[in-house]
């Protein structure tokens, strides 16, 4: 049922959804639990970018692009080109790869060119959980592998389907699998520290009894 719902709410207002929770949370003071290694300049240069270039659209051989694209494939590539270790590197471009094969074969799957939502994203969201944990390395890789995704699906069409590239579906697409992402990475987090926690205090009790 609440598939059905997300389903049927028109492409653009749950990324619009997904914006509104987001400037909530870094505004209140979330920012360094949410986004504690990317600096706030850069999370304002992102929404203000975002804001200008979601109205722009242009053409690139009869394909339509939005203007979020270019926004979205430099985050990518922001990501892979900082000052990460070469091993770091290489697992976020793995990861890049088995996520952008992942959300393209579920589509291809269920018979249709866009994603499923929410299945998708909450898939998509589990495993770059298990592969990354950084936020900058996570919506990096996250950003290319649904790029990735989107190009393959094009290239599957082969003409036979409006040709067009980040479109309010896949802006939806795009914050719903990010955000949530982000959400079980802090969940994740929370409950390794609290078993963590819990194994130190158990062992300095069993310390004292022993005394």
């Amino acid at each position: 049922m609440e598939t059905e719902r997300v389903e049927k709410m028109n492409p653009g207002y749950l990324s619009l959804i997904w914006i509104v929770i987001s400037l909530i949370l870094l505004v209140s003071g979330w920012k360094d639990v949410v986004l504690h290694n990317i600096p706030r300049r850069q999370i304002a240069v992102f929404f203000i970018a975002w804001f200008l270039l979601v109205f722009v659209q242009f053409e690139v051989k009869g394909m339509k692009v939005c203007g979020i694209v270019p926004l979205i494939a430099v985050i990518g590539i922001y990501g892979l080109v900082s000052r990460i270790s070469a091993e770091r590197r290489l697992q976020t471009i793995t990861a890049v790869i088995l996520l952008g094969t992942i959300d393209f074969g579920m589509r291809q799957t269920e018979g249709i060119a866009a994603p499923a939502l929410p299945d998708s994203a909450f898939i998509l969201a589990l495993a770059v959980t298990l592969l990354v944990r950084k936020p900058a390395l996570q919506i990096s890789a996250l950003s290319l592998s649904l790029l990735l995704s989107e190009g393959m699906v094009l290239v599957a069409a082969g003409g036979r389907m409006p040709a067009s590239l980040g479109d309010a579906v896949f802006q939806d697409h795009w914050w719903m699998t990010v955000c949530t992402a982000r959400i079980w990475t802090l969940l994740a987090e929370g409950a390794a520290a609290a078993v963590k926690h819990g194994y130190h205090s158990l062992l300095e009790r069993t310390r004292q009894w022993r005394k």
